[in-house]
């Protein structure tokens, strides 16, 4: 598993370098986040160990969520997703507590 971690790290690395672009384009044409991209980019961060900027990114997604008339169940299966490996390399309680918030509001 050791061998493959260099390799992973350059395929999330690049992963989130394609996300972030797509993210600043649709920014400057649309002005509209779409909330799975969001997660996608939180995720990254995640796998990277980034545990702030994963949930700084995991908060805008529930944020976009929220405003969102028809929620996809999609983005908050991936948001949900994300909150639980979160959980599970250490962020605290603390670190959490805003998504946990704004995912209460989400229908699941």
């Amino acid at each position: 598993m050791a061998q493959n971690e260099p390799t992973r790290r350059r395929y999330v690395d690049q992963a989130q370098e394609i996300l972030q672009g797509t993210l600043e384009e649709l920014d400057r044409s649309t002005r509209h986040r779409p909330p799975t991209l969001i997660v996608d980019v939180a995720t990254t961060y995640a796998l990277q160990g980034k545990k702030g900027q994963a949930l700084q990114y995991a908060l805008q997604a529930a944020q976009s969520l929220s405003e969102t008339r028809f929620i996809s169940r999609v983005p908050v299966l991936r948001l949900q997703s994300l909150q639980a490996f979160l959980c599970h390399v250490g962020a605290s309680p603390t670190e959490l507590g805003a998504l946990d918030e704004a995912m209460k509001h989400l229908p699941l």
